[in-house]
């Protein structure tokens, strides 16, 4: 044998020993699922989640012994070694020790400039899947890579195994890349497979990019032209990335998936799926359609995932699922009382088994304790240099509804500000936002060694010309758009009889003295207190 012999390794060349791992992970593949949460809190949640369960680790007792060949072969490992075993490492679910790791590391990236798209589209994926702790050294390294004429050429099933690498390690590669990333896709849109366009829509959205107009049109063209059926997870997580990216589909959209929904039944779906699914076609429901008029078929799509849920049980359902359905009723109720509908009570049956513990996994998801960030409390600080009283991250109407800030008075704060008693303010930060990639600035691998995050949007912008955010979400600002939680918070916090006052970051973050920051804040309060309700 070679540098890969001896009795562990069979006295197999490292080629022969990449490839053998390689074809017993052929054979025995994993499946992949994409994971969705309903706001952003809870996106945040779970990728610690993913990071925190990668620490309970899960060895092959044939990939041992491999994994000991290998490390004693590794110099002569070709970029095609590289790849071929840590690909085979993760379709096995073997997470290799922290000593192999580290070695395979180095010499990975001392030869990463050689390696082919196909080859730095496996590392990703293998450090993604594993939840490996160098993703994080890695993966800027495949961005970096990855150049403009590199993706021109790129297979799509390379492309999109990239992006959900990313968007499952939580790294953004930079404004920059998926710029060009998008324009690789748009290249070959016409010829995704559903899994395809679902899993690119589903890494855009978890890393809080939205789709620039030319590349959405395309995807909708694509998904209402595409032959191959939709199955129930390409279908609900499909409707998640509009409902989370605040993004009204296009008419041709949801009557393709009302049709592919009406041919289900329940067993097509998973239950953390359908609880989900569900929330995305209550929220686009109330979402504000703009020029895109009114949309019949989301209804309809809502009503076939309605009807799968009298088989649901509530003990096959995450909390963070169970809490997603019952925002997803509290929309629809909301809906029907602005619009003097009758849905919510024509469906009420087929949950109503679910709506205690529903609510009882929101509740508690409300209940817990609440980050206040750097931001709340210089907004918190100012209002109180105003003479202005108010509580932070308190429960009202009934327990259902925790602003950030809400008002109670101080001084003539009532003469002054009429109505004050029900004004609410939100302070949302940038993960209240996406942002779109041909406005976005870039910061790829100096931000990420810093302990930043890439792209996805940068402050420094001069946007002091456009248009603020439209609290309802129909405008975006420098390329933010609030996302579709964030909108619908705003919608239940006002259906409930509030005034809402919603303090972006990128504002506030130009307002350069106290003195400022007040005056910021005093118009905010007049125009929200013209009108009492």
């Amino acid at each position: 044998g070679g540098s890969g012999g001896g009795a562990d390794g069979g006295g197999l060349e490292p080629k022969e020993l990449c490839l053998a791992a390689w074809a017993v992970a052929t054979l025995q593949p994993r499946a992949e699922r994409k994971e969705m949460s309903f706001d952003a809190r809870e996106a945040n949640a779970a990728t610690k989640a993913r990071k925190k369960s990668a620490s309970s680790t899960t060895t092959m007792p044939a990939m041992v012994a491999v994994e000991a060949a290998a490390a004693r072969a590794m110099r002569d490992f070709n970029p095609q070694d590289f790849a071929n075993l840590i690909w085979a490492f993760a379709k096995l679910d073997h997470t290799p020790g922290a000593t192999f790791q580290e070695a395979f590391e180095d010499a990975l990236i001392r030869k990463i400039s050689k390696f082919s798209p196909q080859a730095l589209a496996n590392v990703a994926y293998g450090y993604a899947s594993l939840g490996l702790p160098g993703s994080r050294n890695v993966l800027p390294f495949v961005a970096l890579h990855l150049t403009k004429d590199v993706l021109t050429d790129v297979e799509t099933r390379e492309l999109v195994m990239v992006m959900w690498s990313f968007a499952q390690s939580g790294y953004d590669p930079g404004a920059e890349f998926i710029a060009r990333a998008e324009d690789a896709a748009l290249r070959v849109v016409d010829a995704m497979e559903p899994d395809e366009v679902t899993q690119y829509l589903w890494s855009l959205a978890s890393l809080r990019y939205r789709p620039r107009a030319a590349f959405l049109r395309a995807v909708e063209s694509r998904i209402d032209a595409c032959p191959a059926k939709f199955d129930a997870q390409a279908v609900t997580l499909t409707l998640w990335v509009y409902a989370t990216l605040g993004i009204v589909p296009s008419a041709r959209v949801t009557e393709r998936f009302a049709d592919e929904i009406d041919a289900m039944t329940f067993e097509d779906f998973n239950p953390q799926d359908l609880s989900l699914g569900f929330w995305a076609a209550a929220v686009l429901r109330a979402q504000p359609r703009g020029d895109r008029g009114d949309d019949a078929w989301v209804e309809t799509a809502l009503r076939g995932l309605a009807s799968k849920l009298p088989a649901l049980e509530a003990s096959a359902v995450s909390p963070g699922g169970l809490s997603a359905m019952f925002q997803g009723i509290l929309t629809l109720r909301m809906v029907d009382a602005e619009t003097g509908g009758t849905l919510s009570d024509e469906l009420g049956a087929r949950w109503a088994h679910l709506e205690d513990d529903a609510e009882a996994a929101y509740r508690g998801y409300k209940t817990d304790d609440p980050t206040v960030s750097l931001l709340q409390q210089d907004v918190a600080m100012a209002l109180t240099e105003m003479g202005l009283t108010f509580e932070i991250e308190a429960f009202i109407d009934g327990g259902l509804i925790r602003p950030d800030i809400t008002l109670t008075g101080g001084g003539d704060a009532t003469d002054r500000y009429p109505g004050l008693d029900r004004v609410v303010i939100e302070v949302d930060g940038p993960c209240h936002y996406s942002v779109e990639p041909s406005d976005a600035t870039d910061d790829t691998l100096d931000d990420w060694f810093s302990g930043g995050g890439g792209g996805g949007g940068d402050d420094d912008d001069d946007d002091s010309e456009k248009d603020p955010i439209d609290a309802d979400g129909k405008e975006g600002a420098a390329g933010r758009w609030p996302l579709g939680s964030t909108v619908l918070r705003n919608q239940l916090l006002r259906s409930s009889g509030l005034e809402v006052v919603t303090v972006t970051y990128h504002e506030w973050d130009r307002m350069t003295t106290p003195e400022d920051q007040r005056a910021y804040l005093r118009g905010l309060l007049e125009r929200a207190t013209e009108q009492p309700r």
